[in-house]
Parts: structure tokens; sequence; C-alpha cells
């Protein structure tokens, strides 16, 4: 075989394996691009639900017997399940143990121990959304979180 034969047999398969290049990234190429939107798709949706839960933990934190309120904190172990959102899981666990030790208590117990359990769920319930928060792309402290609500006394009295 002369060079230029080579030449040429070399052109046709490297045309050939272009063409076949090519037919697989024009069957390939849409398949992967709905891959990658129902990925992108399902990471917004995921986040979504998370600012859900964090806005109505916020927007409720002066009202924790709201239904709302009540919801969204037990969506927290069913949302925040990344391995990086471990310290959310864990201040929530923090949180409801309290929460429903509280709730065990006579009414005696209650009512004697009534500021440290507040105080103490305040605590616990701060510290979560301070986490939720960061983790989210917020930058709240805790004093704030804590004291940073508007909840009108008039409001408070149609509740009692």
């Amino acid at each position: 075989m002369t060079p230029e034969a080579w030449v040429e047999l070399f052109v046709g398969i490297a045309a050939i394996l272009v063409g076949i290049a090519t037919i697989v990234a024009i069957i390939r190429g849409p398949i992967v691009a709905l891959r990658i939107q129902r990925q992108l798709d399902e990471d917004r949706l995921r986040r979504d639900r998370k600012q859900w839960i964090f806005k109505t933990l916020m927007s409720n934190r002066a009202t924790r017997m709201a239904p709302a309120f009540v919801q969204a904190l037990n969506l927290i172990d069913v949302e925040f399940t990344d391995p990086s959102e471990r310290r959310i899981r864990d201040a929530w666990k923090e949180a409801q143990d309290h929460l429903s030790d509280w709730g065990k208590q006579t009414p005696e117990q209650r009512k004697e121990n009534a500021k440290s359990n507040l105080e103490r769920a305040d605590d616990l319930l701060s510290e979560l959304l301070v986490r939720m928060g960061d983790s989210l792309g917020y930058s709240f402290d805790k004093v704030y979180v804590k004291k940073g609500w508007y909840y009108p006394e008039g409001l408070g009295d149609m509740e009692q």
C-alpha cells in the first residue's frame, strides 16, 4: 500500500468514527440534557421545601402552637436529610426531646418549671433556626431569632 492509500484509509476511518460519534451525540444529547434538567428541577423543589419549612418556622416563632409551626417542625427530618445538614437534625432532636419531656410533666411541674422550660425551648428553637438559616444562606443570630418578631397583644388576647 502506498502512503497515499494509508492516508485515504485513515481519513475514511476517521470520517466513519466522526459520523458514529455524531449520531450517538444526536441521540444521547437530549437524553442527557433532560436528566440534567430533571435533577436541577428536583434540587430546586427540595430547596423550596426547605425554604417553606424555615420561613414557616420563622414567621410563626411567636405562635409555636400554630398548626403550621408544628407541621413545619415535623417535616425537618423528612427534608433536611443531607449529611451536611446533620447539625440541623441534631438541633431538632434536642429541641424535640425537651418539648416532649416538658409535655410529660404534671401540671404542677409545668407551672413550677414554666420559666426555665420556656427559656430552654427558646434557646433550642433559636439554635435550630439559626442552623437552618445558615444552611439556606441566611445570616441570623440567636438574639434576632429569639426576639426579632412582632406579635400584637390583641391577637394574644383573642387566642386566650
